[in-house]
């Protein structure tokens, strides 16, 4: 620790002396993903959306329903982008105003489920993603719960990654939560 310069730097030994005394299963609360603190959410959720085009697009572009028959079509990379399609919306919103490489066809669906899902909670449906109720006949893929935000009506309800980490602080917690500074 020689090297090693700040105000704190006498303090680390004993730190660390603390941190190998604690108990395992204090040490894993500690490190839990679903603690419930409001700052170490929205540390999460900047860190996210900062890190993540998908986060950052679903973020701005879609809410969440409870309603599981409601439910956004993901199209096809030709898809018109003004259908309510996401996988359309979602390329034209990256190459446009992110300037980036979006997903392809063959990942988008996959990623985004994932990190609803498997990241940040929401209560999708398990099992296949290419099956069961991410598919319907006549219509192709979909996800369930999803609605593509309307520009008019809907922008005072909480983007869904918002909704999702403010979901995890307070469980019986409403759609329409207050807008804060992204």
């Amino acid at each position: 620790m020689e090297n090693w310069r700040g105000d704190l730097v006498a303090e680390l030994p004993g730190f660390a002396a603390w941190i190998l005394k604690m108990d395992p299963q204090e040490a894993k609360r500690a490190l839990a993903r679903d603690v419930c603190s409001i700052a170490r959410a929205e540390a999460e959720m900047h860190t996210l959306l900062r890190s993540d085009a998908l986060a950052r697009w679903a973020d701005e572009y879609l809410i969440w329903n409870e309603n599981p028959s409601q439910f956004c079509p993901i199209g096809m990379i030709n898809s018109p982008a003004n259908n309510n399609y996401l996988l359309p919306h979602y390329r034209r919103v990256i190459e446009e105003c992110e300037g980036g490489k979006p997903l392809g066809q063959s990942n988008f669906k996959r990623k985004l489920i994932d990190l609803l899902r498997d990241t940040l909670g929401l209560p999708l449906p398990e099992g296949d993603i290419c099956r069961g109720q991410y598919r319907l006949r006549g219509i192709g893929s979909v996800i369930p719960h999803l609605c593509l935000r309307d520009e008019q009506d809907q922008q005072e309800i909480s983007g869904i990654i918002r909704y999702a980490f403010m979901r995890r602080i307070h469980p019986n917690a409403e759609q329409r939560l207050p807008q804060q500074e992204r």
